[in-house]
């Protein structure tokens, strides 16, 4: 029994035996039949490369690996020429112009290499990316790899209301980034903000699912009436964009400084919104630049910039800002004139010249058709002028012909007058043209003024009121005197009422405007009228009547209205 359990043993571990190494055959052949078969697939006598790894790295969406196999099986070695990728759910191809080591290479048979690849992918982070290798003369491989989730984005806020010298930025990482991002340069129409404009400082790590607010003290107001695209760059090569509203600005302009010669405490201002602009401006400060360079800051103004209300596109400051400065010791001096806002908008200088040491004035020049010999002219040395002078010269100027008509000695002292009677000039070839009169000191001062020489004495010479069967009307006279030197085309006749009120007299018994009715030389005309104004419930009252000829001239005369 015992020998028969002894060879009943040996067969069992003999048979266990042949088992595994049965197995093992099995393993083998089976194993054989798996990798031949693949071979068997692989086309004879081709290069055909192959993608082992793809590697896009969150913490640097600037660059990626891509490692190539060149299998031993291959019939010789290959020449990569290129490499991009695409995105899901997009047929554009992304190429890769700067590779590691660089393109093309030949990659030998039986042999690997990892090319890193300078390319920004940050914006498909979370998507899949395709990569493709090109070979020249081969088809190449391609490897698709899923990206790890990371986004960023911003939202701007520009509002030139308050400044265009400031603005603020609000930068989110996404709750689903798998990383930090770490925010380090900002730029607002692809111009740089300067990092220390920035508050919080920048470089600023954002942990997922974090925001900040960014202060930047940085003047936009070049970028207005535009829409301005903003780009926040981070250090592991993300970006954010985001484009603003189009954004308000303002065109201001100084239209004029005005220097009230009678007034040497200040000047005049006054400064318009442009109608191009979009936004509203608030005056805050006005300087003055004086031709040594010194800088005078306005400290009052009247009214106040602070009670005026903010400049409307189109609109100015009427009546026009007088600057407290007082210009006594400031005499004949360029200055530049700059306005500020609150906002920060640039307003151009404008130029100015202070008045002269010696502000001359001539009130009056009185030319009369009954005398073309002569004419009668009154100057004043004014209150604010610094000295008494010498007047030594008058000058008519007509057209390009100027001509001396008085030389002589005439003191002058501050505040003045001093009446030039029938200064001789024949003017009757001139009447009807502009004469410029010029008077002249011995010190070099002078004074300007320019007026119609009279061709035409017109007057009214009569109103009569009346009534006719419970009508009112009136009669008005008006007469082209003998003196005259040419006839003229009556025109328009208007009363003016008691409160200052004009009434314009068209029903009449000639022709007015459009045609008119010509009134010749030495001859007069009657004209009769009558109105929606009743002369019969004014009695009393002092009215101004208007006559204006289509050549420009006018007759007025006052009266009080009483019944003929």
């Amino acid at each position: 029994m015992r020998r028969l359990l002894k060879k009943v043993e040996a067969i069992s571990r003999l048979s266990l035996i042949l088992l595994m190494l049965g197995c093992i055959v099995f393993g083998a052949a089976l194993s054989y039949v798996w990798v031949m078969g693949i071979f068997y697939n692989v086309p004879l006598e081709t290069v055909d490369l192959c993608i082992t790894d793809v590697n896009f790295p969150a913490e640097d969406a600037r660059r990626f690996n891509v490692t190539v196999l060149n299998p031993s099986y291959s019939i010789s070695d290959a020449e990569i020429t290129g490499i991009g990728f695409t995105v899901e759910d997009s047929e554009k191809f992304y190429e890769v112009s700067e590779v590691d080591p660089s393109l093309p290479f030949t990659l030998e048979r039986g042999h690997s290499q990892t090319f890193i690849c300078d390319k920004n992918w940050g914006d498909f982070a979370g998507k899949t990316i395709t990569v493709h290798v090109i070979v020249n003369n081969a088809s190449g491989p391609n490897f698709a790899y899923k990206t790890s989730p990371v986004r960023l984005t911003v939202s701007p806020y520009f509002r030139a209301e308050e400044t265009v010298e400031r603005f603020n930025l609000t930068v989110t990482n996404s709750v689903d980034s798998v990383i930090n991002l770490t925010v380090s340069e900002i730029l607002v129409g692809g111009l740089v903000v300067e990092k220390e404009t920035v508050s919080p400082e920048i470089p600023y790590v954002l942990a997922p699912g974090e925001n900040v607010t960014f202060v930047c003290d940085w003047k936009w107001a070049k970028l207005g009436g535009d829409y301005v695209n903003v780009t926040v760059n981070t250090e592991e090569g993300y970006k954010a964009r985001a484009t603003t509203h189009m954004l308000k600005v303002a065109y201001l302009e100084i239209k004029q400084v005005e220097f009230d010669e009678t007034d040497t405490s200040g000047f005049y201002l006054t400064v318009e919104n442009l109608n191009a602009s979009t936004a509203l401006a608030n005056l805050v400060g006005v300087e003055i630049t004086l031709d040594d360079g010194k800088t005078v800051k306005i400290n009052e103004t009247v009214p106040g910039l602070e009670f005026l209300p903010p400049l409307q596109p189109n609109g100015t400051t009427d009546p026009p800002i007088k600057c407290l400065w007082d210009w006594t010791n400031y005499r004949n001096r360029a200055v530049n004139v700059t306005v500020y806002t609150k906002q920060g908008f640039t307003v151009p200088p404008k130029s100015a010249v202070t008045p002269p040491g010696v502000i001359l004035r001539i009130e009056e020049a009185e030319f009369n058709l009954t005398d073309t010999n002569h004419f009668n002219l009154t100057v004043k040395n004014l209150e604010t002028s610094l000295q008494n002078v010498d007047l030594d010269r008058i000058e008519v100027q007509v057209g390009g012909d100027t001509e001396t008509v008085w030389d002589g000695t005439v003191p002058l002292n501050i505040g003045d007058s001093y009446n030039f009677s029938d200064v001789e000039w024949n003017w009757t070839e001139s009447a009807g043209k502009t004469a410029t009169i010029t008077v002249y000191t011995a010190e070099g001062f002078n004074a300007s003024y320019s007026v119609e020489l009279p061709c035409v004495k017109l007057e009214v010479v009569d109103v009569v009121f009346a009534n006719f069967s419970g009508l009112d009307y009136f009669n008005i006279t008006v007469r082209n005197d003998a003196i005259s030197l040419r006839n003229v085309t009556l025109w328009e006749i208007t009363l003016i009422t008691a409160d200052n009120k004009s009434v314009s007299i068209t029903n009449v018994n000639i022709q007015l405007s459009p045609n008119g009715t010509e009134l010749a030389i030495g001859s007069e005309i009657t004209v009769s009228c009558t109105s929606d104004w009743k002369w019969s419930s004014h009695i009393g009252e002092t009215i101004t009547i208007r006559v204006l000829t289509r050549e420009g001239y006018e007759a007025t005369l006052s009266l009080t209205v009483e019944p003929s």
